[in-house]
Protein backbone atom coordinates (compact mmCIF):
# COMPACT_ATOMS: atom_id res chain seq x y z
CA UNK A 1 0.00 0.00 0.00
CA UNK A 2 1.20 3.95 -0.76
CA UNK A 3 1.15 6.59 1.85
CA UNK A 4 -2.34 7.21 1.10
CA UNK A 5 -3.65 3.49 2.33
CA UNK A 6 -4.72 2.42 -1.61
CA UNK A 7 -3.41 -0.54 -2.87
CA UNK A 8 -0.86 0.31 -6.18
CA UNK A 9 -2.24 -1.42 -8.97
CA UNK A 10 -1.84 -2.09 -12.27
CA UNK A 11 -4.07 -2.99 -15.71
CA UNK A 12 -3.66 -5.61 -18.47
CA UNK A 13 -5.47 -4.86 -21.80
CA UNK A 14 -5.75 -8.70 -23.29
CA UNK A 15 -5.77 -8.76 -27.45
CA UNK A 16 -4.73 -11.67 -30.01
CA UNK A 17 -2.20 -10.46 -32.69
CA UNK A 18 -3.48 -11.26 -35.75
CA UNK A 19 -1.25 -14.77 -36.48
CA UNK A 20 -2.63 -16.30 -33.20
CA UNK A 21 -3.24 -19.67 -33.47
CA UNK A 22 -4.09 -22.35 -30.87
CA UNK A 23 -1.27 -25.23 -31.09
CA UNK A 24 -1.36 -28.73 -29.61
CA UNK A 25 1.77 -29.85 -28.16
CA UNK A 26 3.27 -33.42 -26.94
CA UNK A 27 6.04 -31.86 -25.53
CA UNK A 28 9.66 -29.34 -25.74
CA UNK A 29 13.31 -28.72 -26.48
CA UNK A 30 15.70 -26.54 -26.18
CA UNK A 31 17.80 -24.80 -23.85
CA UNK A 32 19.78 -21.50 -23.07
CA UNK A 33 20.87 -19.60 -25.52
CA UNK A 34 24.37 -17.66 -25.77
CA UNK A 35 22.95 -14.43 -24.72
CA UNK A 36 21.82 -16.12 -21.40
CA UNK A 37 17.74 -16.35 -22.48
CA UNK A 38 15.77 -19.84 -22.01
CA UNK A 39 14.67 -20.92 -26.17
CA UNK A 40 12.50 -23.92 -26.54
CA UNK A 41 9.93 -25.12 -29.39
CA UNK A 42 6.98 -26.85 -29.34
CA UNK A 43 6.39 -30.01 -30.77
CA UNK A 44 4.25 -32.98 -32.33
CA UNK A 45 5.34 -36.20 -32.75
CA UNK A 46 3.83 -38.37 -34.87
CA UNK A 47 4.43 -41.02 -37.52
CA UNK A 48 4.24 -40.81 -40.96
CA UNK A 49 1.94 -41.84 -43.27
CA UNK A 50 3.40 -44.50 -45.43
CA UNK A 51 4.49 -43.28 -49.03
CA UNK A 52 3.23 -46.87 -50.21
CA UNK A 53 1.06 -49.75 -49.02
CA UNK A 54 -0.01 -53.17 -50.50
CA UNK A 55 -3.33 -55.01 -49.82
CA UNK A 56 -4.58 -58.51 -50.33
CA UNK A 57 -7.88 -59.18 -52.42
CA UNK A 58 -10.30 -61.49 -50.71
CA UNK A 59 -13.31 -62.77 -51.76
CA UNK A 60 -15.17 -60.12 -49.75
CA UNK A 61 -13.04 -56.72 -51.32
CA UNK A 62 -10.17 -55.41 -50.32
CA UNK A 63 -8.30 -57.32 -47.35
CA UNK A 64 -5.42 -56.55 -44.95
CA UNK A 65 -2.15 -54.46 -45.61
CA UNK A 66 0.49 -57.01 -46.53
CA UNK A 67 3.34 -54.45 -47.77
CA UNK A 68 4.21 -50.96 -46.54
CA UNK A 69 7.15 -48.48 -48.09
CA UNK A 70 8.92 -47.67 -45.63
CA UNK A 71 8.74 -50.70 -43.22
CA UNK A 72 9.63 -48.79 -40.30
CA UNK A 73 9.17 -45.39 -41.06
CA UNK A 74 10.94 -42.70 -37.96
CA UNK A 75 8.43 -40.70 -35.51
CA UNK A 76 8.74 -37.21 -36.05
CA UNK A 77 8.88 -34.17 -34.10
CA UNK A 78 7.54 -31.03 -36.08
CA UNK A 79 8.75 -27.98 -34.17
CA UNK A 80 5.29 -25.49 -33.95
CA UNK A 81 6.21 -22.86 -32.57
CA UNK A 82 9.77 -21.34 -30.76
CA UNK A 83 9.68 -19.12 -27.75
CA UNK A 84 12.19 -17.09 -26.17
CA UNK A 85 12.60 -16.20 -22.36
CA UNK A 86 14.37 -14.35 -19.73
CA UNK A 87 15.66 -16.93 -17.18
CA UNK A 88 13.25 -14.90 -14.54
CA UNK A 89 10.11 -15.12 -17.05
CA UNK A 90 10.81 -18.52 -18.00
CA UNK A 91 10.78 -19.24 -13.73
CA UNK A 92 7.75 -17.54 -14.00
CA UNK A 93 6.25 -19.56 -16.74
CA UNK A 94 7.65 -22.98 -14.89
CA UNK A 95 5.77 -22.27 -11.49
CA UNK A 96 2.38 -21.18 -13.05
CA UNK A 97 1.84 -23.74 -15.36
CA UNK A 98 2.39 -25.98 -12.36
CA UNK A 99 0.19 -24.07 -10.76
CA UNK A 100 -2.44 -25.42 -13.84
CA UNK A 101 -1.64 -29.09 -13.43
CA UNK A 102 -2.15 -28.98 -9.68
CA UNK A 103 -5.55 -27.05 -9.66
CA UNK A 104 -6.64 -29.50 -12.53
CA UNK A 105 -5.39 -32.66 -10.68
CA UNK A 106 -7.39 -31.26 -7.45
CA UNK A 107 -10.63 -30.97 -9.70
CA UNK A 108 -9.97 -34.43 -10.89
CA UNK A 109 -9.49 -36.59 -7.88
CA UNK A 110 -12.40 -38.23 -7.15
CA UNK A 111 -14.12 -37.29 -3.68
Amino acid sequence: MNAGGQQRRIAYKYEKHPEYRVIFANGAVGGATPRGDIKFDLFIEYLEIPEHTEHSITPDGIGPEVDRTPQNPPFTRQSQVGVIMSPGQAKSFAYWLMGQVDALEKKRKPE
